[in-house]
């Protein structure tokens, strides 16, 4: 009986795995929210969130027949690497008649593991009402996190340990459903006392020892006691519920909160009170189902001595970066995408989720300068990076990264404005390498060599020379065996060398390709170009533009174009430079 289908949830494709978990060592359920805290000495804490929900890895065993473990085998060895997994996330599996009550979790898809009829999946808000005795689970999409180990019973049965960790778009998150609304500590989750709890007074004081004294020195000025508190919790029903739905509000250990002491003699002081402002230990909740009713779990509390608890309900501010790229061809192509894990909208654009990170220092000043910056990011379909491999590309790529809050993504900052310079690929780890205001500046700094060369750059707004106004276009008729000499029908009927220093353009976009023009030659009908290097997108039958160039001299360029009154340099400046000695060379034989 088949126990691995091919499902298709929304825009994912997996492999749905409905082999019945064994109850005898448990299922366990780690939640996990990624968090970052910077503590002091004085018990001063900065926290923040970095993913803002969770996620989930469950870990089963399975008891297998002969042919399961054969179809479990060969599932395995097939499986290729951009492989995804669907298993059913045991501890919430009911009956269709049972499962809108009794489920903890919120899910975006559903599936049936009724043995016989199971493989289909549905939307979570579009399940069958019919028939009642369907079993249902919420649908987990991830990959294994450590390889399936198999422990033989026989030469045909065994048992399979599978690890699965969640991997895939927020659209097919789970998450905890509603089940409490305290903001502090819920009164009914008491510890089993079956283990003990603990409790550790630390004080954040640390003592050296300075020279041979007999008495240890102090070292720090501030410094507080904490408490950290531990208990053992067997959970049952609804009170799993309200534990994970408490702890999904705080974002594991971000937000802080009114707990209660369960170790409190005597009465309660303030040195010794029998309530404070704690927050959980770990970014981890870790459950053991013991059944689908029944909980196992460890859990560990912090005091914040410095926070009250008015300042626990502080609005959690998660900051998102936007990153936007934009590949400058004659049109420019634009791409928007946001280290957020899930699809951001303002009034700019709509932000796809994307792998990019700024790394390294990426620090500022107020120098002009160009300084350097990276952005390490990963191989995906339609990654604006992919335009360096294999070749440079010929337009430039530029990035600005901004950031804002998440709950007001029209208050954006830029942090980050440059080009793209370069592109290193290592295994599917790409890195781009990038210049902070590199190739941003409208109006660059000039730094003037004296001379007879003009130092504007041609046809910018300095040079005066609008380059509209002498272009030309036409269609590549043919291109030479070594690619360096294309021949161009065009009405273009200037004589020869008139295009050299000019510019080639190709296409629009992606395909969009820029050359340098090293001579040219009138044909009949024709101009017949030399590049600088063979075209790579396009070929015979293309549209092209092109334009002449400019030697840059007084004499030449600025007479051809009639400009010279813009002319960027001295062009009358002496050949010889008369503050420099010259060497003296002295003609006649021997003496």
């Amino acid at each position: 009986m088949a126990n691995v289908f091919e499902i298709t949830a929304g825009a994912l494709s997996a492999k749905l795995l409905t082999f019945k978990a064994d109850w005898s060592n448990g299922v366990r359920i780690q939640h996990r929210y990624l968090s970052r805290v910077d503590d002091s000495e004085s018990g001063k804490e900065r926290r923040s969130p970095r993913r803002v929900s969770m996620i989930l890895t469950q870990s089963f065993d399975m008891l297998m027949t002969e042919d399961e473990a054969e179809e479990m085998r060969n599932l395995i060895g097939g499986l290729e690497e951009d492989y995804l997994l669907a298993v059913p996330l045991w501890p919430d599996a009911w009956l269709n008649a049972e499962y809108e009550s009794n489920r903890r979790y919120d899910t975006q898809y559903v599936a049936n593991f009724t043995e016989g009829t199971g493989g289909a999946v549905y939307a979570a808000d579009s399940i069958p009402g019919s028939p009642t005795y369907t079993e249902l689970a919420p649908v987990m999409f991830g990959k294994l996190l450590v390889e399936p180990r198999f422990k033989a019973i026989n030469e045909t049965h065994g048992t399979l340990r599978l690890t699965i960790e969640e991997d895939c778009p927020y659209s097919h998150r789970i998450e905890p459903n509603e089940f409490t609304s305290d903001t502090d500590w819920p009164s009914t989750l008491v510890p089993s006392w079956v283990s003990n709890p603990v409790e550790v007074s630390k004080n954040q004081i640390r003592r050296i020892q300075v020279a041979e004294m007999r008495q240890k020195q102090i070292d720090g000025q501030e410094w507080s006691y904490r408490y950290e508190r531990g208990a053992g919790f067997t959970l049952i029903e609804d009170d799993i519920g309200t534990l994970l739905d408490f702890w999904h509000t705080k974002q594991g250990r971000v937000t802080s909160f009114d707990a209660p002491a369960w170790f409190a003699p005597g009465d309660s002081t303030a040195d010794a009170p029998h309530g404070f402002q704690s927050r959980f230990d770990s970014e981890n909740l870790d459950f053991t189902y013991i059944n689908r009713k029944a909980v196992n779990c460890q859990l560990r509390l912090v005091t914040l001595p410095w926070e009250s608890s008015s300042s626990a309900e502080f609005e959690i501010q998660k900051k998102v970066r936007l990153f936007k790229f934009e590949y400058m061809s004659p049109t420019p192509v634009e791409w928007y995408y946001t280290d957020h894990e899930a699809s951001l909208t303002n009034t700019e654009s709509t932000w796809t989720p994307g792998p990019f990170e700024m790394v390294g220092s990426n620090a500022r000043d107020l120098k002009l300068t160009h300084r350097p910056f990276k952005i390490q990011s990963h191989e995906f379909s339609g990654s604006p990076l992919m335009l360096f491999i294999p070749y440079q590309p010929d337009a430039q790529l530029k990035v600005t990264v901004k950031e804002a809050p998440l709950n007001d993504l029209e208050d954006t900052e830029i942090i980050h404005s440059g080009r793209i310079n370069g592109v290193d690929a290592r295994s599917r780890e790409l890195t781009a390498h990038g210049s902070f205001l590199g190739g941003i500046l409208d109006s660059p700094f000039p730094r003037f060599r004296q001379g007879h060369v003009c130092n504007w750059v041609f046809g910018s707004v300095p040079c005066g020379v609008n380059l509209n106004d002498h272009l030309e276009t036409g269609t590549i008729d043919s291109i030479s065996s070594d690619g360096l000499t294309v021949t161009l029908t065009t009405a273009a009927g200037d004589a020869d060398g008139y295009f050299e220093r000019g510019k080639l353009h190709i296409s629009d976009g992606l395909t969009f390709e820029r050359r340098n023009i090293i001579g040219s030659t009138l044909g009949s009908g024709t101009q017949i170009l030399e590049i600088d290097r063979p075209l790579i997108h396009n070929g015979v039958s293309a549209a092209v533009d092109f334009w002449p160039g400019c030697d840059k001299r007084y004499t030449g360029g600025c007479t051809r174009y009639n400009n010279k009154d813009r002319f960027g340099n001295a062009p009358f400046t002496p050949e010889v430079n008369l503050a420099v000695q010259q060497p003296q060379i002295e003609g006649g034989g021997k003496k």
